[in-house]
């Protein structure tokens, strides 16, 4: 298993079914379109309002065939359809921490001088998606789906065709010192950004056996039990668990999602390492409660963020 640590800057993962570590489960035998309860989830949505430009329309029905990178697409890979690439090869970026400023101009140089490279290479290597480890905006998140941090740190910053496909988004500490269900709900109003709920998955499949590819992507910090979503939180609230119960309830529903993991390669996604020689430094609560899920389900890696450096940790399972 992999332990990867994303930094603000840039880490590029080109998959190749050789090199990594497969799942225990078997992989399916073709290629599923979205199941009821994800068509029932996109009918729940509602439709985008305002005036802005970058809104796009909300899409409810499902193209079988469908174009890698539209609204529709990305709706249609999550909790259980699975989007099919004609291709021996699935390229993504793994981002983390990119959460810009909360002052003007909302940004910082280096997050516009990763941004251009990320637009460049993904042109280059014609990347589909991006998957991002929390942070998303910085200090405090934001106040509900109209904040104006989505369009100042996201929307103006990720420019280019390559950037204009699925970004797959799951919460960070500084996330949860803001409005969390406001990140979720801007998921209506993006044509890109993509966070359908605290705990979801993403799955693709490519080239003519279908290998299939699948992210479970988790809320650390509640699944840690030491945070809880109000605006403008304190300090405190970050140190001390305030959800135990809904801690224990995460945990039960993360078993049943990686139960009914059927990839070929799986790969979790949280903001929080399980371990780190940074500064934050490991997180005892993952290491008990997510690291032998890991294990036993045989992940392929893990991806995480907090820590603004890039640390790849080989972990050998026997």
């Amino acid at each position: 298993m992999l332990l990867f640590f994303v930094c603000p800057i840039l880490s590029v993962v080109f998959v190749n079914a050789d090199e990594l570590l497969k799942p225990a489960t078997e992989p399916p035998q073709q290629v599923i379109s979205p199941s009821p309860e994800l068509s029932h989830w996109i009918s729940l949505q509602s439709e985008p309002g305002g005036n802005n430009e970058y809104l796009k329309p909300f899409h409810k029905t499902y193209v079988p065939e469908c174009t890698l990178g539209s609204y529709a697409c990305r709706l249609a890979c999550l909790n259980g359809g699975i989007c099919y690439k004609n291709s021996n090869r699935l390229r993504f970026f793994i981002v983390g921490d990119t959460g810009g400023l909360p002052v003007y101009p909302y940004t910082t140089y280096a997050q516009n001088v990763v941004a251009k490279s990320l637009a460049k290479i993904g042109d280059d290597k014609n990347t589909e998606f991006t998957i991002s480890a929390g942070d998303n905006i910085y200090f405090t998140g934001v106040k509900d789906e109209f904040d104006h941090r989505f369009q100042a740190t996201f929307e103006n910053v990720y420019r280019g065709a390559a950037l204009e496909k699925p970004w797959y988004m799951i919460a960070g500490n500084h996330d949860h010192f803001g409005n969390i269900s406001g990140q979720v709900a801007y998921t209506n109003r993006s044509h890109r950004w993509t966070y359908p709920s605290s705990y979801y998955k993403v799955s693709y499949a490519f080239g003519s056996d279908k290998t299939t590819v699948e992210f479970l992507m988790l809320d650390t910090i509640v699944l840690c039990g030491n945070t809880r979503d109000v605006v403008e939180a304190g300090f405190f609230e970050m140190l001390f668990a305030t959800h135990e119960i809904l801690t224990s309830t995460v945990l039960l529903l993360l078993l049943y999602k990686v139960f009914i993991f059927r990839a070929d390669y799986l790969f979790v996604v949280g903001h929080y390492p399980l371990y780190s020689v940074s500064e934050h430094g490991s997180m005892d609560c993952l290491i008990e409660k997510l690291k032998p899920l890991l294990e036993q389900y045989r992940a392929t890696a893990y991806i995480a963020g907090h820590d603004h450096t890039l640390q790849v940790w080989l972990y050998l399972i026997l």
